[in-house]
């Protein structure tokens, strides 16, 4: 087998990704974004590997009764949303095989996985969007998203899975720009100002957030004419309660800069989740869908329990959980490495009234362990860790101090699975995994699970 050779394909599975798992007639196995179990088709190999290969379908042969046709006309070509092309029951039936998957190395001791809490939105369920700017070929300003594997941006003038008044808002900043001739950032040649778009709104407040990342560290309002830039978007919606700038002048691929500032209303987006009102200000972590993070919480709070007497609350960012968590525990720590998210997580403690909460800037790995060389010995323990999982050695600490309940929330099933092995070899049994979609579309999916000692 070689580049550009035309091979007929079946379908046995789906890969972690979303691509589907697909076999030659020898068994030679080839990875297709875009095919469903059991559809035979016919594909161009794009690149060979050792032991397998990577195609896109050139037709499809049979099709799958769990086929549809696809809502988003560029989702072939961006790569963020991996199953347009199928009913959303079948999409939550192969999220729960996913996660099924992830415990295969368990063996007999992988635990049961429920079915799917599927989301009460398919579209238009996110809350924020984050655009790259650029020009096309013929100098036009675009603004959209990265396609697949690479930083080549797709122009994007509407997207399903996000609020459709996102878009407006974005052509209005890139008409502005245009028109004076303020450049979109190159990162080629690291010239440039524009960098992204970012928009974040309140599910239940409606508040719109809307910010410029830019290459400029002086001067920026004037190359901007943020003046200017802001009463167009004031008419455009009267929803949008802050106009920020961060600061990011590094050559890096890193999105965001350290520094963010506040050039129109407030400093913080407010919502409520969960009866708790939150202010979240641009860099800080806020789920992308609301109501099924306020399901997924009272899922963790459920499985927690009540009445402990101290509870730490890891990778904790703006408090979401931390607060609600004060109801249960006479003593609540939170502890997050993003100090913007500490900022606001003081805030929102502040701002209802909660006194039992302390939240603490640094990473679990450090914090924990201190607080508990202090004598500060928790009852239960909340996991929320990014993707990479839980370092081995904050584990060992959880595994050695004994708390009663471990509630680990995850956005891998990979990681969970390898935690929660060197948990259950230390004397913990686990709950049924309750899988959460709180990103349609996409082949993420949120787990929570209870470890009782």
């Amino acid at each position: 087998m070689k580049k550009n050779d035309i091979v007929t394909v079946q379908v046995t599975d789906i890969s972690h990704n979303g691509s589907a798992i697909s076999k030659t007639e020898d068994g030679f196995v080839v990875f297709v974004p875009g095919l469903l179990i059991g559809e035979t088709a016919e594909v161009k190999i794009l690149k060979v590997l050792k032991n397998s290969a990577y195609g896109k379908t050139q037709t499809l042969l049979s099709a799958s009764p769990m086929r549809q046709n696809e809502s988003c006309s560029i989702a072939k070509q961006c790569g963020g949303c991996s199953f347009h092309h199928t009913t959303y029951e079948n999409e939550c039936n192969i999220k729960r095989q996913l996660v099924k998957n992830a415990f295969y190395p368990l063996g007999t001791k992988a635990p049961e996985i429920l079915p799917v809490i599927a989301s009460e939105k398919e579209t238009a369920y996110r809350n924020k969007m984050l655009l790259p700017v650029g020009c096309d070929k013929n100098g036009d300003y675009i603004a959209g998203f990265y396609r697949a594997r690479s930083h080549s941006i797709i122009p994007c003038e509407a997207c399903t899975i996000t609020y459709p008044e996102f878009f407006a808002i974005t052509n209005c900043i890139l008409t502005h720009l245009k028109e004076n001739n303020i450049p979109p950032y190159s990162e080629e040649t690291h010239s440039g100002i524009v960098r992204h778009i970012f928009i974040r709104r309140g599910e239940h407040t409606g508040e719109i957030m809307v910010g410029l990342v830019v290459n400029a560290k002086k001067a920026f309002q004037e190359l901007l004419q943020t003046d200017s830039l802001i009463q167009k978007l004031l008419k455009i919606s009267s929803h949008i309660v802050s106009f920020a700038v961060n600061i990011n002048t590094k050559k890096t691929n890193v999105i965001l800069g350290e520094k963010t500032v506040t050039l129109y209303g407030k400093k913080y987006l407010t919502d409520t989740m969960n009866d708790i009102r939150f202010g979240i200000s641009l860099p800080s972590f806020y789920q992308v869908n609301t109501p099924q993070a306020e399901k997924l919480y009272q899922k963790a709070l459920e499985l927690l329990g009540e009445d402990y007497e101290t509870v730490f609350d890891l990778y904790c960012g703006i408090g979401t959980i931390t607060l609600n968590l004060s109801k249960k525990a006479k003593k609540v720590y939170g502890i997050e490495s993003c100090s913007p998210a500490v900022e606001d997580a003081k805030m929102n403690r502040d701002l209802n009234n909660i006194q039992n909460v302390e939240f603490i800037c640094g990473t679990a790995e450090e914090e924990a362990p201190r607080l508990v060389a202090e004598g500060i010995i928790p009852d239960a323990v909340v996991l929320d860790p990014p993707r990479s999982g839980c370092d081995s050695t904050l584990l060992e600490m959880l595994c050695n101090i004994q708390p009663k309940k471990i509630v680990y929330i995850s956005c891998n099933p990979a990681t969970l699975a390898r935690d929660m092995k060197m948990l259950t070899e230390n004397g913990y049994q686990a709950s049924a995994v309750q899988p959460f979609d709180l990103f349609p579309r996409t082949f993420h999916c949120e787990c929570v699970v209870c470890l009782t000692k």
